[in-house]
């Protein structure tokens, strides 16, 4: 999201971006900066929080609602008000984010149509040689019994 139209989030986030340590460990810091989105990837936060801002009643969410339709939705347009301290989200930012410290550990990049049309064809190829290696899978049946849906009992019943 883009800050620097948003007043309240360009303010917070010059505030707010540094260095932070718990009163346990005041040795170690954590750099961090406000993020502006709600998420369900993995991370930290408190029941109280759940409880009271992302489910705060039974209808908050319906079954088969998109949780970062529904509830991101909403905590994004919060925070474009200037209510990011009900959400308070945060993001790692190591050296002002200049660190890498995410990625997708299998390699998983953005590739061209035409790359992405290559790596198909070549798996299309492997199962299909996997496919005549292992030969046809036939199943031959001698006699085919009719099994009845209801227990004798139960006919004589009805």
């Amino acid at each position: 999201m883009d800050v620097a139209r948003f007043p309240a989030l360009r303010n917070l986030t010059a505030s707010l971006t540094r260095d932070f340590s718990t009163a346990s460990h005041p040795d170690v810091k954590v750099h961090l900066t406000p993020m502006y989105f709600w998420h369900d990837k993995p991370h930290v936060a408190s029941t109280a929080h759940y409880l009271n801002r992302v489910f705060p009643t039974r209808l908050a969410m319906f079954r088969g609602d998109f949780i970062e339709d529904k509830i991101g939705q909403r905590a994004r347009a919060q925070m474009k008000e200037g209510e990011w301290n009900k959400w308070a989200t945060w993001l790692y930012y190591p050296e002002d984010g200049k660190q890498l410290c995410l990625r997708h550990l299998q390699g998983r990049t953005r590739e061209s149509v035409a790359g992405q049309a290559d790596k198909a064809a070549m798996w299309k190829q492997k199962n299909e040689l996997r496919d005549v290696e292992k030969g046809p899978s036939v199943v031959e049946v001698d006699v085919v019994q009719d099994f009845p849906l209801f227990l004798e009992q139960d006919e004589q019943n009805s």
